[in-house]
């Protein structure tokens, strides 16, 4: 017992463990304060930042168990035993490492829930899983540094798990017997979060058990192990069984019909005060053949909107709806024009690249919702903000909008010639007249050559 509070306070001690806990608070809090707080991706995200922690917990226990290959002459002369140290470590290391998880999910779980009105669901089952992952660790560390000679043995292990969550994020090859799953797809059901809590405590156990059997064969930790792992496999096997969810209830509102999940009701008038701007400038003809905007893919029906996105990215969804965009090229159409006007509404459109659409922008990152546009008659290509999903449109189709979006009488204008401004043979030096603007760039489809 001494020797295992004494790894314990060294453990405690260890800055590696508190400085990953910093770490990940703080990029998963910068990260989520970008978003609308969904319950349910907030305690995955929490997680998922709470890895940090379980590398670092990992190398820790690593670092701790192997003393006696670093240091095998001072440690022999000591009255304790390996056999004991592996022991109070695997004790220790595991304690320590599920409350640093503890610090990094609780507070990142509960910043979701001041910045409400929060969606979806707090699962505590799945909060437990970063406590249990970050135990897991400890003991996997622990008998990396029994069983393999090599100290970089950790690293590789921390790699392979940052490859399965970067590759594989949703669990499509190994699935619910991995460590950790990140992505959530609702359409598959509920996740397993409480067998998968029974699956890394016994996994936990059962690598416990095998560093103690680098000491020698006893019964008791090759049974733990046998029977830890006869309960975990069939356990795991059962979380592909469950049932899928129920189709989702819709409701209408300020014309448009929202089919929420079970938990977001929350947003649906949120996104309604959002999308307003767009729905009290079209006329009410146009709502009326809006698709619902949708959670669910069930019955072939498309996923219109998403937890979790900007107004932006809602607001180019429907934009796209009303205006009767279709996917691919729409270049030079007054119909893309008004529907970048109706996003603008919502969250403006304001310059991100050169000013000047005539020359290749300055070199700039593509990050996420960022999109590679082929500029009308120049055939260079420039770099914009995809607000209309799977519409392609350019530099000058952003200058039209925005001169559009500076006009305070666009509304009446664009209301009054809906009929010719969304019929798609219509192109934007048609419609300058009854918009107002000094139109730029021509009615030639994206990418078409000179």
């Amino acid at each position: 017992m001494t020797l295992t509070v004494f790894e314990l306070r060294r453990m405690l001690r260890n800055p590696l463990i508190w400085a990953a806990a910093v770490l990940a608070i703080a990029l998963e809090g910068v990260r989520a304060a970008q978003w609308w707080p969904d319950l349910t991706v907030v305690t995955l995200r929490a997680v998922t930042a709470s890895t940090l922690v379980a590398g670092a917990v990992l190398v820790a226990a690593n670092l701790a168990a192997g003393r006696d290959r670093r240091f095998p002459e001072t440690l022999a002369a000591l009255p304790g035993r390996a056999p004991s140290r592996t022991r109070a470590v695997l004790l220790a290391a595991p304690v320590v490492g599920a409350l640093a998880a503890a610090v990094v999910i609780v507070p990142l779980v509960l910043y979701g829930h001041l910045r409400g009105p929060a969606a979806g669901s707090l699962d505590v089952w799945e909060a437990l899983n970063g406590v249990a992952l970050a135990a897991l660790a400890a003991t996997v560390g622990a008998a990396l540094a029994r069983w393999t000679p090599w100290p970089f043995t950790p690293l590789l292990v921390i790699f392979a798990f940052l490859a399965l969550i970067f590759v594989n994020g949703l669990g499509e090859y190994g699935g619910w017997a991995l460590p950790w799953i990140p992505l959530h797809d609702p359409t598959l059901g509920p996740r397993p979060s409480a067998l998968h809590l029974l699956y890394l405590l016994l996994l936990a156990v059962a690598i416990g058990a095998v560093a103690l059997l680098r000491h020698g064969l006893r019964l008791v930790p090759a049974a733990v192990a046998a029977v830890a792992t006869a309960i975990a496999v069939p356990a795991i096997a059962q979380a592909d069984y469950l049932p899928k969810p129920p189709p989702v209830a819709c409701r209408q509102l300020d014309g448009l019909s929202f089919c929420p999940r079970a938990g977001y009701e929350p947003w649906v008038g949120r996104w309604a005060a959002a999308l307003r701007p767009i729905t009290s400038a079209v006329p009410p003809e146009a709502l009326a053949d809006m698709p619902a905007l949708r959670q669910d893919t069930f019955g072939g029906l498309p996923q219109v909107w998403l937890t979790g996105v900007t107004e932006m990215s809602v607001a180019g969804r429907v934009a796209t709806g009303v205006a009767g965009l279709e996917g691919g090229p729409a270049c030079g159409k007054a119909q893309t024009v008004v529907a970048l006007w109706l996003t603008g509404l919502v969250s403006g459109l304001e310059e991100s690249a050169p000013a000047d659409w005539t020359r290749p922008p300055d070199p700039i990152e593509k990050g996420p919702g960022w999109h590679e546009y082929p500029l009308t008659d120049s055939g260079r290509s420039s770099v914009s903000p995809g607000r209309l999903p799977g519409v392609v449109y350019d530099g000058a189709d952003l200058v039209n909008a925005r001169a559009l979006l500076a006009d305070p009488g666009a509304a009446v204008k664009v209301r009054a010639n809906w009929a010719v401004l969304t019929d798609p043979a219509t192109t934007t030096e048609q419609a300058a007249p009854l918009l107002g603007i000094a139109p730029i760039g021509g009615a030639k489809a994206c990418g078409e050559a000179e």
